[in-house]
C-alpha cells in the first residue's frame, strides 16, 4: 500500500500481492486536473481577505494537511482572478441592460479614486464609481500612471472610462458627485464628461475638509 499527498488531497493505492490487481482511492474529486479540494481552500483564502502567508501557516501550525504558497498564488492568477473577472462582467453587462432598457431620467453617480500611494509618485489608481440611486458599483476602472501624463492625472482618467463605459450604452447621466480634485474640479472637464449641456455647478459644500461637487 501507498500513499500519494498533494495538499489536501490523499491518494491511498492498494495492490494485492497475489494477482497484482491495483485499486485506488481518492479523498477528493479532481477539477481539470486540480484537487477539488486545494482549489476551494485557495479559492476561501482569497474571497475572504486573508493573507495566504498567514492563513498556511495557521493549517501547518495545526498539523492540517494544506495547499503551499506557489499553489495559492497559481490558483489565484489562473483561475481564481479569471472567475472573478468573468462573473464581474456578467452582472455588469446585466445591469447596464437594465438600465438602457428602463425609462428612467438619468444615472445619478458618486465616484472617488483611490491610489497606491499618497504622494505624486504612485503607479496605480482606482476609480470607483457608484449609482447612488440603485447603490450598485457601476465600474471600478484601473490607471497606471504611464498611461496619462502624470499621477495626477489618474483619477481623471478612471472617471473619464467609467463614464465613456455607460454612455456606450446610451444611458444618460444627469448628477455626479465627486470630490473636488485638481482634475475633476474644473468645470469644463466635468461638464464634457457628462456631455450635458443642461448640467451645471448646482453646489459646493466648503465647510468640509474634502468639500463634495454637485453637477
Amino acid at each position: 500500500m501507498s500513499t500519494l499527498v498533494l495538499g489536501s488531497f490523499l491518494r491511498v493505492t492498494q495492490k494485492c500481492n497475489s494477482c497484482n490487481k491495483e485499486t485506488q482511492w481518492d479523498s477528493q474529486p479532481f477539477v481539470r486536473n486540480i484537487p477539488e479540494g486545494n482549489l476551494l481552500m485557495s479559492a476561501c483564502i482569497l474571497f475572504t481577505g486573508c493573507l495566504p502567508e498567514l492563513s498556511i501557516c495557521m493549517f501547518q501550525t495545526m498539523g492540517c494537511a494544506c495547499i503551499s504558497r506557489s499553489t495559492f498564488y497559481y490558483h489565484q492568477s489562473h483561475y481564481l482572478h479569471p472567475a472573478i473577472f468573468h462573473i464581474w462582467d456578467i452582472h455588469q453587462q446585466s445591469f447596464f441592460c437594465q438600465l438602457s432598457d428602463d425609462d428612467h431620467s438619468g444615472l445619478i453617480l458618486g465616484g472617488d479614486g483611490r491610489s497606491d500611494s499618497p504622494g505624486h509618485s504612485a503607479k496605480f489608481g482606482l476609480y470607483s464609481l457608484v449609482e447612488l440611486t440603485h447603490n450598485v458599483v457601476i465600474d471600478i476602472p484601473l490607471v497606471q500612471s504611464h498611461e496619462v501624463k502624470n499621477s495626477n492625472h489618474m483619477e481623471l482618467e478612471g472617471l473619464k472610462r467609467a463614464v465613456n463605459k455607460i454612455q456606450d450604452f446610451n444611458i444618460t447621466i444627469d448628477a455626479l458627485v465627486t470630490d473636488r480634485h485638481q482634475q475633476i474640479s474644473i468645470k469644463k472637464k466635468v461638464l464634457a464628461l457628462a456631455k450635458q449641456e443642461e448640467c451645471e455647478i448646482i453646489g459646493v459644500v466648503k465647510k468640509y475638509s474634502q468639500p463634495f461637487v454637485l453637477v
